[in-house]
């Protein structure tokens, strides 16, 4: 999206969901009422933040996780190993696309239900809560139970 050395600033709601680029000596900049869409689907696939330049973040990551269906994943919005990247800690923040805002928390960590994003990595991650997989863990135990009764039933009325 950027080359040379001049600046892009990002001051309005962008719906573009592509990667983007700030080429080296570029900047690439999302101002404080900027809004980059982030499309994301399964496998850690989505577009992403990208290349040798500068970007400075004050504006709001908006997150469409329709395409989202299994309980964890992590997805690389800012590729942070080769931009020169800020956030600004007082505007920057995210928020899914029809939902809630995350929560600053602090040290560049943001949070939303299972959902977490962090300024040091570039990396958005989805972890169920402790109580999610226990509960995904009884519902197979309850069905392997389910299944293993059947078979009883039936070996039993086989033998009958």
């Amino acid at each position: 999206m950027t080359g040379g050395t001049g600046t892009t600033q990002l001051s309005g709601v962008n719906t573009y969901t592509g990667n983007t680029t700030a080429g080296t000596g570029s900047t690439l900049s999302l101002t404080s009422a900027g809004e980059i869409r982030f499309d994301l689907a399964n496998a850690g696939v989505g577009n992403q933040i990208l290349g040798a330049g500068t970007a400075n973040f004050a504006g709001r990551f908006r997150l469409d996780v329709a395409d989202v269906t299994t309980p964890a994943g992590s997805w690389t919005l800012v590729n942070v190993g080769t931009l020169t990247e800020t956030f600004d800690a007082g505007t920057f923040g995210l928020a899914f696309l029809s939902g809630p805002t995350f929560t600053n928390v602090g040290g560049g960590l943001y949070t939303s239900g299972d959902w977490s994003f962090t300024t040091g990595t570039g990396v958005l991650t989805l972890v169920p809560e402790p109580s999610t997989w226990a509960l995904f863990g009884g519902g197979l135990l309850a069905l392997i139970i389910f299944r293993r009764r059947r078979a009883l039933v039936a070996s039993r009325d086989a033998l009958a």
